[in-house]
């Protein structure tokens, strides 16, 4: 196999980059980005980059939206809590109004 030219090219070079400096220039910008994962990837790495940033972001959203819903419900049920100790006369109008005023924060 290593005496096939193209097999050789393949593995010596990187495909993505007709030169060094090409690839430099890339590595660079990979550097750049604010990805953990991307800083730590070169540019041999970057077929299918795109479609794996893509579904990264997909998830991000996803999480956050989820983290956002977790968050209200403890909100809502802190809020809740806070009504049903009022109205047991556990504190006062004004504790409660001070209370709930930091959950909206």
């Amino acid at each position: 196999a290593n005496s096939n030219p193209i097999t050789r090219h393949f593995r010596s070079s990187n495909v993505l980059c007709s030169s060094k400096k090409d690839e430099d220039k890339l590595n660079n910008r990979l550097k750049s980005l604010p990805s953990d994962h991307a800083a730590n990837m070169s540019s041999a790495d970057l077929f299918g980059f795109r479609e794996v940033k893509r579904n990264s972001i997909k998830n991000e959203k996803g999480i956050t939206e989820k983290f956002e819903i977790l968050k209200q419900e403890r909100i809502d049920k802190e809020k809740d809590q806070i009504e049903q100790g009022f109205k047991n006369k556990s504190f006062t109008q004004s504790e409660r109004d001070e209370l709930l005023e930091k959950l909206d924060q």
